[in-house]
Parts: C-alpha cells; sequence; structure tokens
C-alpha cells in the first residue's frame, strides 16, 4: 500500500472534519474515494487541499453545488470566474446592508 495514501480516519484527523462530513462530501461528488482498506475509504493526499476549498467556500457563502461547479474536473483548482461573480455578489449584499 503507497504510504501516501491516507484513509478516512487519517484524512478526519489532518483536516478537523468528521468521517460523516467526508462521506457526506464524496456523496456529494466534492471528493473521490479511490478505494478501500476494509471497510475504510481510502483517498489520495490532495483531498485535504479539496477539503479546504470545501470550507473556505463555505465560509464564503457558497452553496454545495456552487462549490462542486467550480471545481475542474477532478482537479483542485476552481473556476476564478464563478468566484469573482460570487465576490461581486457579496460586495453587493455588503452594500446593501451597511446602507440599511
Amino acid at each position: 500500500m503507497n504510504p501516501a495514501i491516507l484513509d478516512i480516519a487519517e484524512v478526519g484527523k489532518l483536516s478537523g472534519l468528521p468521517a460523516s462530513t467526508i462521506r457526506f462530501y464524496e456523496e456529494k461528488d466534492l471528493i473521490r474515494s479511490i478505494g478501500r482498506r476494509g471497510l475504510r475509504r481510502l483517498f489520495e493526499p490532495n483531498v485535504l487541499l479539496r477539503l479546504q476549498l470545501i470550507v473556505l467556500g463555505q465560509q464564503s457563502g457558497f452553496s454545495l453545488e456552487e462549490i462542486g461547479a467550480m471545481f475542474t474536473e477532478g482537479g483542485t483548482e476552481i473556476n476564478r470566474e464563478q468566484l469573482l461573480v460570487k465576490a461581486d455578489e457579496l460586495d453587493r449584499n455588503i452594500k446593501q446592508l451597511t446602507a440599511m
């Protein structure tokens, strides 16, 4: 077994996310496991970056669907154009709330 491969418990420990959240993100196709060791899902190390981007996106007001749409196919990069559109939307909301 490749030592760089992480099982779900290791991903949870390193990311600070519970296994249930990791499984939920996998169900939503935001991340992908690469197999199993017994009953435990296995992940490549780049899943940690994807998880960080998912959490950051949620904290920034993106829905999971929006986050999923921003990821390039299988990669850890996001669609910058969609990110800029969301940033403009957030700026408008801030200005509107400040005016109130």
